[in-house]
């Protein structure tokens, strides 16, 4: 919620300046998302995978990321990276842009704040419910065999989940991920729902990904709820 609201105030181009596809702003746009999953996967790689400030107490399986041979490189961590940025976060921005270009020339409806706060408000809680049941629908057409086997394939190459696991996914699958935010389309939105949708898509999933079913601080006290350990299970078993 804060990340978006920085987002809007700082880091997001004027309307005005999307009416027309440039360079600049679309650039801009990439850029920031590439800072926001660097900080988030990023951090939390760092934290717990390289840094390794709480070893493997809470971690679903004590084994570290892979060097097999299944990934590019031979290397679980880049090959996870490479997709997470040069396709998960193009995806992400070519959504975001096309959204920003449709609200920029008046192709969609514009939620003003002052004309509709209470729905302004409402909408904005239930992006999370209804990022949640979007997910769960989209996860099961990507298990259509068809499709599993042109795509989603590539995210279950991580049976040992980490960070940058979360977005690691083919290109085929992100254009299938981020249709959520094709309801603000529809649907009469400001720009700030659409922003907050692409970006809890985007930077949550490192987070469901982490490997660790809770963090643990330097006082041994446990942060709960920091991961899904029923999505781990469905990486290492895929049922």
């Amino acid at each position: 919620f804060l990340i978006t609201l920085v987002t809007w105030f700082y880091f997001q181009p004027a309307l005005s300046r999307c009416v027309e596809f440039r360079a600049g702003w679309i650039g801009q746009m990439y850029l920031r998302n590439l800072v926001l999953l660097w900080l988030t996967a990023g951090g939390w790689h760092l934290i717990l995978y390289t840094l390794k400030l709480q070893g493997t107490k809470q971690k679903y399986d004590p084994r570290w990321q892979s060097k097999s041979k299944v990934f590019l490189w031979c290397n679980q961590v880049y090959d996870n990276i490479f997709w997470s940025c040069v396709s998960g976060c193009t995806i992400w921005t070519a959504y975001e842009v096309v959204t920003y270009w449709l609200f920029a020339n008046g192709h969609i409806g514009f939620l003003n704040w002052a004309d509709h706060p209470i729905y302004f408000v409402l909408l904005y809680l239930a992006v999370h419910p209804i990022r949640e049941a979007h997910f769960y629908l989209t996860h099961r057409l990507l298990h259509w065999k068809p499709l599993y086997k042109s795509a989603h394939y590539l995210h279950h190459k991580n049976l040992n989940i980490g960070p940058w696991s979360g977005l690691s996914m083919h290109p085929i699958e992100h254009l299938i991920y981020f249709t959520g935010v094709i309801l603000h389309w529809v649907l009469l939105s400001h720009p700030l729902h659409a922003i907050y949708h692409l970006q809890h898509t985007a930077l949550t999933a490192p987070l469901g990904h982490n490997g660790f079913e809770n963090l643990v601080t330097n006082g041994n006290r446990e942060i709960k709820g920091c991961s899904d350990y029923f999505h781990y299970l469905h990486h290492r078993y895929f049922e």
